[in-house]
């Protein structure tokens, strides 16, 4: 891998990508190849020849533009599976050895095009050409984009990596009904007996639920949704659902307790 960054791949790569937006696979075989090669694009590099270094600087340079590229191909190929899957992976990885890249993230769009992945896998009737779901390889390739939408969403959502106001951002783009949306359906599918595995799916509903749970850490957020009047028609219903489909996980079980607080204390304080 050294070799082929110390060659200059990367700055073809991006140039390829920027260049053909609106290829599916360009974009599909683009991020691949900058998922494999970011660990050790983004690494200390202490260990380098000096002509390594050179290369490693110019490659430095682009990361701060990758953000940017990568969501352009995902919103030029916004119901191709593999371009969506790929592109979240190099964006979480940016974005776990940068935290400020959350914040380039809003910036470019990130929150329409993640907030389309999201919803797009709560359908069966999707497939990476836009046709009806027929094949179990299509279903589980959906079902991969669902769990990684949902982690990114629960860490672009953390208070800690996002501001308060980034964080009430996200509410007002449709999240929290898109998410409560979103356990519904995996609940659903969880009682189905076609359904996906256990473990499948507690990786997607886990990280989904302490999304939820990140959003209503903005008291604005909780509010909104009682204003919509979901309160007792929509999330709290749904939260009690998918804790009893998921009693087994405790993780499950303590983001539905805290959400449920976090609903009751506003609401009490609502009522006093």
């Amino acid at each position: 891998l050294q070799e082929l960054v110390a060659a200059g791949s990367v700055p073809i790569i991006v140039s390829s990508m920027k260049c053909h937006p609106s290829d599916p696979l360009v974009q599909e075989h683009g991020n691949s190849a900058l998922y494999n090669l970011l660990p050790l694009i983004l690494s200390s590099g202490d260990n380098r020849t000096d002509i390594d270094r050179v290369m490693f600087q110019e490659v430095s340079r682009l990361i701060p533009s990758l953000p940017g590229v990568v969501l352009r191909g995902m919103e030029n190929n916004a119901t191709n599976l593999s371009v969506q899957q790929y592109g979240l992976l190099v964006l979480n990885r940016i974005c776990q050895k940068d935290q400020n890249t959350y914040e380039v993230f809003v910036s470019e769009g990130g929150l329409t095009i993640l907030l389309n992945n999201l919803k797009m896998t709560t359908t069966k009737t999707f497939d990476s050409k836009g046709g009806a779901v027929v094949d179990q390889a299509v279903i589980e390739k959906r079902d991969c984009l669902a769990q990684l939408a949902c982690q990114f969403a629960r860490d672009l959502s953390r208070p800690t990596n996002s501001s308060m106001d980034t964080v009430r951002l996200i509410a007002t783009h449709g999240y929290c009904e898109t998410q409560v949306a979103l356990l519904e359906f995996y609940n659903s599918e969880s009682l189905s007996e076609e359904s996906i595995s256990s473990h499948s799916a507690i990786n997607i509903v886990d990280p989904a639920i302490a999304c939820l749970r990140n959003l209503f850490c903005h008291t604005e957020n909780i509010r909104q949704v009682m204003a919509d009047g979901h309160d007792n028609h929509h999330v709290i219903p749904t939260i009690l659902h998918t804790m009893d489909c998921f009693h087994q996980d405790p993780a499950i079980q303590a983001y539905g307790l805290d959400v449920l607080g976090r609903l009751g204390q506003v609401d009490s304080a609502r009522r006093e």
